[in-house]
């Protein structure tokens, strides 16, 4: 899950790196669809690692694969064949197991592998949502009961599902097709008719059928993805502003991730996040890695400003600028903190640093979405979010073999320009392009 996101954070640049990553984890997924939550790459033996009940894992392989082929249309590569792992499935009363699976004879293409996980994943509960199994995304969230859904985890595979269609329709069967559609269309109704609350999205259901995340309680992932899977704009609208004006802290220049924070309860509910104390890392405080989501929800939907506004909260430097704010925030000025606090007499803290999920995401929302350097296969497209108070940028990319220098301003005559001629997009040759973008 997380090497996955990483190194699809790097693909428009690099997409050598999700090739190789795709490929290891087909490697790593079982007969059934599920997969090593991870594994230990061992010498001279097969590697070790632990099979889980999370949610969201199988559809991270789907995710990564919808990119991959977006950003580079080599449908080619999805043809190939890896062989999976065998072993047997959890037991009921099993949560995870840490074993050394064995190679299977099974052998199929990289897209089976992907329809393998969806299938997988397309475990419903009574509300037509994901369930949570022992966790999705927020692993602390793994006291569910079982039975419990995820409203996070409906909305990325709906995500994944859509983005992971245009390969199905060049590669797969009409039933595949017609079944992908379906479940895309089953999960985008449950999320429509059950997901939507108080000018909120839900974070999940209980067993017994009561939502949580709701009402007087907000989290933030789900108000983000809302926006990611396209759903009913007015609700996305009303979803964005109250995540934003209820998790948002302008004093501190920091985002919560939920709150209010969850307090040690008796049933354990929802799990080990309510083990932290108030404040800290995804218990209310600043969980980098999902702030970043909101700010490219922001930036999606046109909310420029606040968009930039979370983003520059988010980088350190901001938080380092005087010998007062490096004692409060006690973290390096040049690296992504994973959580910032907001415990009480801590406010402000940096906690986990060097944190490569965030640093992913924020590499790949300030390039895409604020930047606008967007690539469909050896096609370039610049479509720039500025602020208001920009007046444009320059940078330099290095994209495989091309050198980028890009400039862009505000004018009238709007469109590309390479080496002063009028274009459409900016064609990858493995050579230096000098670019002037009008907006």
């Amino acid at each position: 899950r997380d090497q996955l996101q990483d190194a699809l954070c790097l693909a428009t640049f690099q997409p050598a790196y999700l090739k190789r990553q795709i490929l290891r984890c087909c490697a790593h997924q079982f007969e059934e669809g599920d997969v090593l939550h991870w594994w230990h790459p061992r010498r001279n033996r097969k590697d070790d690692g632990i099979r889980t009940r999370f949610s969201d894992d199988p559809f991270w392989l789907v995710y990564a694969c919808g990119e991959y082929f977006k950003i580079t249309e080599n449908s080619n590569f999805f043809q190939g064949k890896v062989a999976y792992l065998k072993g047997s499935p959890l037991s009921e009363s099993e949560e995870d197991r840490y074993f050394t699976p064995e190679q299977s004879e099974l052998r199929q293409s990289i897209y089976q592998h992907a329809i393998n996980a969806i299938r997988y994943g397309m475990k419903t509960g009574q509300h037509g949502l994901i369930l949570f199994g022992a966790g999705d995304w927020n692993d602390g969230m793994n006291c569910v009961e079982k039975g419990g859904e995820t409203v996070w985890g409906t909305m990325f595979a709906l995500l994944c599902i859509e983005k992971f269609l245009p390969l199905a329709t060049l590669l797969g069967t009409k039933e595949e097709r017609d079944e992908l559609n379906f479940f895309a269309k089953s999960l985008r109704t449950a999320l429509e008719e059950h997901a939507f609350v108080n000018g909120r999205y839900l974070r999940g259901f209980r067993k017994n059928g009561n939502h949580f995340g709701g009402d007087e309680t907000i989290d933030l992932i789900p108000q983000a993805f809302a926006v990611f899977s396209k759903l009913e704009k007015k609700n996305t609208n009303l979803a964005l502003e109250s995540a934003y004006h209820r998790l948002w802290d302008p004093k501190l220049k920091l985002i919560k991730l939920l709150s209010p924070p969850y307090r040690p309860q008796k049933d354990r509910f929802p799990g080990s996040i309510a083990d932290y104390p108030p404040g800290v890392r995804e218990n209310g405080g600043q969980y980098t890695h999902g702030g970043i989501w909101f700010a490219r929800a922001l930036l999606q939907s046109g909310k420029t400003n606040l968009g930039w506004e979370i983003l520059s909260g988010i980088n350190p430097v901001i938080h380092s600028k005087t010998p007062a704010d490096i004692r409060n925030y006690g973290a390096e000025p040049y690296v992504l903190a994973a959580d910032v606090y907001t415990l009480p007499g801590r406010e402000g803290f940096g906690g986990w640093t060097h944190y490569t999920g965030a640093a992913g995401w924020y590499l790949k929302t300030v390039t895409e979405d604020l930047l606008g350097i967007q690539r469909e296969g050896r096609r370039i497209f610049i479509r720039p979010n500025l602020p208001k108070d920009w007046n444009g940028y320059y940078a330099e990319f290095k994209i495989e073999d091309d050198l980028l220098k890009i400039r862009v301003e505000r004018g009238t005559e709007v469109g590309y320009f390479e080496d002063k001629r009028k274009v459409d997009f900016i064609e990858l040759n493995n050579t230096e392009h000098e670019i002037s973008v009008i907006v």
